[in-house]
């Protein structure tokens, strides 16, 4: 991908963006990975059918090399919009990840609340079994 950048200057943004310098961690990896499949499917106004997850893993290497096909094939394009797709691939990637983040969170405060419920239900009975076990005392002691 470097080569191809440094050759043609296409998806430069997305190089410089990390100085030039491969993705060291796992989720900046995974990032680059996204903004590279939405900036060479922008270009070439179709998806490009590569799963980023599974491309850095090596589990689908023959998509993994459509992907650079398609990269090498787009690189023609002019060179006044190459800013614009590498600025659209991302802002497509930074949406997506914001929303699967809005979606975790969400999923996260569900189970904080079920959680809740679950303690206000147990305490529930806990006090109901209590008031039964004194109401039993009191009529023993009656009796």
């Amino acid at each position: 991908v470097a080569a191809v950048a440094l050759s043609t200057q296409w998806c430069m943004p997305l190089i410089e963006r990390y100085d030039g310098i491969c993705p060291s961690n796992k989720d900046e990896k995974l990032r680059f990975m996204k903004v590279l499949v939405a900036i060479v499917s922008e270009a070439m106004g179709s998806q490009v059918d590569v799963n980023p997850v599974k491309c850095l893993c090596g589990q689908e290497p023959e998509k993994t090399n459509a992907l650079l096909v398609a990269l090498a094939h787009t690189s023609s394009v002019p060179k006044e919009q190459h800013f614009e797709l590498a600025r659209s691939g991302m802002r497509k990637v930074d949406v997506q990840m914001e929303e699967a983040w809005a979606a975790s969170e969400a999923a996260k405060e569900e189970r904080r609340r079920a959680e809740a419920q679950r303690i206000q239900e147990d305490n529930a009975r806990r006090a109901e079994l209590l008031r039964q076990a004194q109401e039993e005392r009191e009529r023993g002691q009656a009796a």
